[in-house]
């Protein structure tokens, strides 16, 4: 068993990069690596961490074209790829999700496009002041873009907007610009935000206009199948509630990729101890337009994820969530690739069976009859996420 520490690298050179100490606990001996990447974590660790107490978590690190380093922070030797089980203190109250998985935010690429939902900058606002971590805070593994030139793109932050389904106006969206660089300035000095405020917002407005028709069809199709979302039904009923779903998708022009509908399956057979779909479309009796706003703004996140991952790949985009249900679901669904093809994003998916136990993972593959897994997308992500 290791041990996990974290700190800045030496040297000018490595001043946006982070240093792993691994100690061997048999030992005691010393290593420390740099300029590596972690491989994404999947939906298990989330799920313990959801339901166990606070206290040391277990990570089972895979670290990929580590750089060893000498004890004075020197490179030494050829790069290694690093596999061990870490235990760690360090809080995980806000995930950074990612094509294939989620990482606590520290271990994310260092190189990553951060995206990040209302919730995420709520906490980052709460969290620093100039840089520094208040003191009512314990520390967490987002503390760890503090040593960072994080480079940040607010285009979930004005695509959500305020409003959540009250129109958006251009002045409303300059608003949220800069409120959220000001807040991004003030706790993380070194932030870079990706582009400039005029293309931000236009890009933004863009997006918005794009999906008013694709809001709409979604918005109905989430109203039509609240009725059978209530109280999970018996199991004799899931199937015909499941057809229902289905159609009520074909019905409103969605595909059954899209993430709405998926949420909306996975919410109707999903058990009630572990259903983060049912969490995040809140279904009630008297379901509005703005309960179906409020779970699409969320859904919508995820779905400019894998559109900026597949027209940035290089990128590594990741989005900041401190939504647990949110982070649930995208680990759960099993993401392991987005591509662009035209106006159409793939994206490739193996749900675990929590989200669809039973026959029902079968089912939602026989369904999309495809290894891809197809959303309706558009250009508007292409030319500067």
């Amino acid at each position: 068993m290791l041990h996990l520490g974290t700190g800045s690298s030496v040297g000018a050179k490595m001043a946006t990069m982070h240093t792993l100490k691994f100690i061997e606990e048999e030992t005691g001996g010393e290593h420390l690596f740099d300029d590596f990447d972690v491989l994404p974590l999947g939906y298990e660790l989330l799920k313990t961490m959801s339901t166990a107490p606070a206290g040391i978590i277990t990570i089972p690190l895979v670290a990929v074209n580590a750089r060893p380093l000498t004890a004075s922070g020197d490179p030494m030797g050829p790069r290694v790829n690093i596999k061990a089980a870490v235990d760690t203190e360090i809080g995980i109250d806000v995930r950074a999700l990612l094509v294939g998985g989620w990482l606590p935010p520290g271990l994310a690429p260092h190189n990553s496009i951060l995206m990040m939902d209302a919730c995420a900058l709520s906490v980052i606002r709460g969290r620093y002041q100039d840089g520094e971590l208040l003191d009512r805070w314990k520390p967490d593994f987002l503390d760890m873009l503090q040593d960072r030139v994080p480079r940040v793109t607010l285009l979930p932050l004005l695509v959500e907007g305020k409003k959540r389904g009250g129109a958006t106006t251009e002045t409303d969206l300059e608003q949220t610009y800069d409120e959220a660089v000001d807040a991004l300035a003030r706790a993380l000095p070194r932030v870079k935000i990706e582009g400039n405020r005029s293309g931000a917002i236009q890009g933004a407005m863009g997006l918005i206009a794009d999906d008013v028709a694709l809001r709409r069809r979604e918005i109905a199709f989430l109203k039509s199948v609240m009725p059978m979302l209530g109280a999970r039904p018996a199991s004799a009923k899931l199937l015909s509630h499941w057809l229902k779903i289905v159609d009520a998708a074909r019905n409103h022009e969605l595909l059954i990729g899209a993430f709405p509908v998926l949420a909306a399956l996975s919410a109707l057979v999903a058990q009630p101890s572990m259903n983060p779909a049912r969490r995040l479309l809140k279904p009630g009796p008297e379901y509005s337009d703005a309960d179906a706003h409020n779970a699409l703004a969320d859904l919508n996140a995820l779905r400019l994820l894998a559109a900026v991952h597949g027209d940035f790949p290089r990128d590594k985009p990741i989005l900041l969530t401190y939504d647990k249900d949110l982070a649930l679901f995208w680990a759960g669904l099993g993401s392991k690739s987005a591509e662009r093809e035209g106006a159409m994003l793939h994206y490739h998916l193996s749900p675990h069976e929590d989200l669809f136990p039973g026959d029902f993972g079968a089912r939602l593959i026989q369904l999309v009859a495809s290894p891809r897994w197809t959303i309706v997308s558009h250009d508007r992500t292409r030319g500067n996420p």
